[in-house]
């Protein structure tokens, strides 16, 4: 998990990693993460 959030490119900007936050790929890309840990969060309680 933590080699995608810190080796892949999704971003528009060409950013590795968490990416530049402000490009189209970059506010899905978190969106999709927010939602997996706060998914993953509620799993483990």
């Amino acid at each position: 998990f933590e080699f995608v959030r810190e080796k892949t490119l999704t971003c528009y900007n060409g950013i590795i990693g968490d990416g530049c936050g402000e490009c189209p790929a970059c506010q899905l890309r978190k969106a999709g993460l927010d939602t997996y840990l706060q998914e993953r969060e509620g799993a483990n309680n």
